[in-house]
């Protein structure tokens, strides 16, 4: 599935009249089967971008497609996995995995739940409770539910900025053999530069106040990628100037006051 961005803006009024340019100007073309990295610190708006793509919130002015199609509500083709899990604590797992499944006949919902469950490798842990799971566990079963739906397009907001390195190269790992199994989109949010370079095809780097793209960086090496090559190491520096650039022109051209410095990091 291919995403295409044009002009975008999403500006926030507050009160008093008062308003908060979160995004400003974004343009963006994403490929069937790309996998993308939206990189920034806070408060740039990557969160908000997220949620415009997935038909969440509606831009102010531009915008949006996917193959074609105008981006105006959430979509079935579109899976989303947030920061946390978001399981709900009175459902086993087979019923969070399958929440949005509405129409599907009993037996084929049940062997699609099965089936991705064991993808995520949580195989025989259909019937426990969320409370039951570890983090990683946890967020395998909310990858698995935006996933159950095949969407052709899979977005990520933070997924594993919660959990420890060890279970985040895991779960690194995890996500990458299912893009390449299922061949699907997938746009991830991240303040993780090395997260970023381990995952991306190319890593689209934000800035703040407004929020938008300062630069992008592709990333041609193969995966499993050695972050000490100097392939990645020059990349990585590539990317800590674009940011230290746009932070430079923040300081530079930002006349916001500081309320509406901290509304604009409760947006984005």
């Amino acid at each position: 599935m291919s995403l295409l961005i044009s002009g975008v803006s999403r500006q926030f009024n507050l009160d008093k009249g008062r308003t908060v340019q979160a995004l400003k100007g974004i343009d963006l073309a994403v490929a069937p089967g790309e996998f993308i990295c939206l990189l920034g610190g806070s408060g740039c708006g990557k969160s908000t971008l997220l949620r415009l793509i997935a038909g969440l919130d509606q831009p102010t002015t531009g915008n949006l497609s996917l193959d074609g199609t105008a981006i105006n509500r959430p979509r079935d083709e579109v899976g989303i996995v947030f920061q946390e899990p978001r399981l709900l604590p009175w459902r086993r797992v087979t019923e969070n995995v399958g929440f949005g499944l509405k129409g599907v006949d009993k037996e084929t919902r049940s062997t699609r739940i099965q089936a991705i469950l064991d993808e995520v490798g949580l195989g025989d842990k259909g019937k426990s409770w969320p409370r039951q799971l570890s983090g990683g566990q946890a967020q395998r079963a909310a990858i698995a539910r935006a996933l159950v739906q095949a969407p052709e397009l899979l977005l990520l907001d933070e997924p594993f900025s919660a959990v420890d390195a060890l279970t985040r190269a895991d779960l690194h790992e995890l996500l990458l053999g299912l893009w390449k199994e299922h061949e699907f989109t997938t746009i991830m949010v991240t303040h993780d530069i090395d997260e970023a370079l381990a995952l991306a095809d190319r890593i689209v780097v934000m800035g703040a106040n407004p929020g938008r793209i300062v630069g992008e960086v592709m990333v041609s090496q193969r995966r499993p990628r050695n972050p000490s090559a100097p392939g990645q190491q020059q990349l990585r520096r590539t990317i800590l100037d674009m940011l230290a650039q746009g932070s430079a022109r923040n300081s530079q051209t930002d006349t916001a006051t500081s309320g509406d410095k901290d509304a604009v990091r409760r947006v984005a």
